[in-house]
């Protein structure tokens, strides 16, 4: 065993683990598989540890790990997954925490391209620029499809006759 490749995936382990357990369950809806995609992750990372070129940070590489995993999930299961939904029941505590709870759900009704990019922006607080390079995608065309779910989150939010306030720059920045 590379003890250079252990040492460095348990520290990522330790810093990170939290990160890509809520990032798979927000995805999954399920607490094993996300637990299972935390594992994979780690596991993958360690046996890729030499070939990782530092052109992103760790944090960015597990969670394009995690992205090409969970998606592969997704695509053999072969069915429509619904988000965050029921998240709710489980952590209502305060007023703000419900107010939260309720925009979760409210993304909960995106396509899965916009709630991904909205999650990894506002709740993980990742730039435009790492999210690109987890989707493999231009930071431009990030910002594009944060502007357009944001603004579809916005008609849902006046659908609902509820306030919505976002935290962060919206323009991705």
């Amino acid at each position: 065993m590379n003890s250079e490749a252990r040492d460095g995936v348990e520290q990522l382990f330790d810093q990170y683990k939290n990160e890509v357990f809520r990032y798979a369950l927000y995805l999954l809806k399920n607490r094993d598989d996300a637990q299972d995609v935390v594992q994979e992750v780690f596991l993958r990372a360690y046996k890729s540890w030499d070939r990782f070129r530092e052109e992103s940070s760790h944090r960015t590489w597990l969670f394009r790990i995690a992205h090409n995993y969970i998606h592969d999930i997704i695509r053999r299961k072969k069915t429509q997954y619904r988000y965050l939904k029921d998240l709710g029941s489980e952590l209502r505590v305060s007023r703000t925490l419900e107010s939260k709870l309720e925009m979760l759900d409210l993304i909960s009704t995106l396509s899965i391209q916009h709630q991904q990019v909205l999650l990894l922006r506002f709740v993980e607080d990742l730039s435009a620029e790492d999210i690109a390079r987890i989707f493999g995608w231009t930071a431009a065309k990030v910002r594009t499809i944060q502007h357009r779910a944001l603004k579809q989150l916005r008609m849902a939010v006046d659908d609902n006759g509820a306030e919505m306030q976002m935290g962060g720059d919206s323009s991705g920045h």
